[in-house]
């Protein structure tokens, strides 16, 4: 579990392909000394496990679902990508419980600057957008946002200066993949609407002539 606040940026200094998995090899910033392997770490919103380490480079294997669902598919070497450690109980979540599970990949519209912040717009599937409401949070390439507008196909957040300087959106660019993770609360809610959807179709009627009543 994640908060959604990025400690540090790293570099990719590798991807290789082994059999069923690619092998990203990743730089090891000096805020993460303490990681060993089989720590989960957010690399740029996604859940992925250390499997290998040394001194100054951390490495992780990247199954083919993942890779389809994410934007990681996209990393090659020499890009920066945003990096959190996994929480510890009893500190303070400054963003949103994030789980690192990536429900798909936005978008970006369009970027629009305002002074040293920006508005950023990103288009993701309705089936996914449908489960946005207004400054609801979410979670984009691992970093906590709120919503601030939704239209049809897309919806838009509002970036900071230091989030920009800190996080990979401060390089993105207009036809820019990312990640997206909803917030729990609305999957919740979604799920619990259909739920009592489905539940309103079976009536005396409907038994009956399935042989229950």
């Amino acid at each position: 579990m994640f908060s959604g606040i990025i400690e540090a940026q790293g570099t990719i200094k590798e991807i290789a392909q082994k059999r069923d998995i690619a092998q990203f090899t990743s730089s090891l910033p000096k805020e993460f000394k303490d990681v060993k392997i089989g720590d989960s770490i957010s690399v740029n919103g996604t859940c992925l496990t250390i499997v290998e380490i040394t001194k100054d480079k951390m490495i992780f294997d990247v199954m083919k679902k993942t890779l389809e669902i994410s934007s990681l598919g996209k990393l090659k070497p020499n890009d920066t990508i945003n990096l959190e450690r996994s929480l510890k109980f009893g500190e303070r979540v400054s963003g949103h419980l994030v789980t690192g599970h990536i429900d798909c990949k936005g978008i970006i519209k369009n970027i629009s600057k305002r002074g040293n912040s920006a508005a950023v717009e990103i288009v993701i599937e309705k089936q996914f957008l449908e489960q946005l409401v207004l400054r609801c949070s979410i979670a984009v390439d691992g970093i906590s946002l709120t919503v601030s507008k939704i239209k049809p196909d897309s919806f838009t957040v509002n970036i900071i200066p230091y989030t920009l300087s800190v996080t990979t959106l401060g390089v993105k660019k207009r036809g820019s993949s990312v990640n997206i993770e909803l917030d729990m609360m609305g999957k919740y809610a979604k799920r619990s609407s259909y739920a009592e959807q489905r539940s309103s179709t079976i009536t005396e009627e409907f038994l009956k002539d399935r042989g229950f009543a």
